[in-house]
């Protein structure tokens, strides 16, 4: 079977092919183990301007979600699961944004859309 994905990486939407491999067993993917690279002009940046523990929580959440697409968007209800509120969301973008980290696209009463900036 195939399907049209958009891949991030080369900014437009590519064949993808599904097929069955016969005979070999189905693994289970570890959910919650993974790690999230961490890039050192992000620590030096939050560092300068003295940035709060739930900012680099955001970070964190930001560069994960960024591995798999380049626009992301941060729900009240999924940072409520880590205690973050969305005042605290917010904040912690303004914090981002101040150090050119992120790049935020407002959009009236639904969630922002971000980019995470590496230069």
């Amino acid at each position: 079977m195939s399907r049209y994905a958009y891949s991030p990486g080369l900014g437009r939407h590519v064949s993808v092919e599904e097929t069955e491999v016969p005979n070999t067993p189905t693994t289970r993917r570890r959910v919650g183990h993974a790690f999230t690279r961490f890039p050192k002009v992000w620590r030096q940046q939050l560092r300068k301007v003295k940035a709060r523990g739930i900012t680099y929580e955001v970070a964190m959440v930001i560069l994960d979600k960024a591995r798999w697409a380049e626009w992301v968007t941060l729900p009240n209800a999924g940072l409520a699961k880590l205690g973050i509120d969305r005042y605290a969301k917010y904040d912690a973008l303004k914090q981002l944004r101040e150090a050119g980290l992120v790049m935020v696209e407002e959009r009236g009463r639904q969630s922002p859309r971000i980019k995470a900036l590496f230069g």
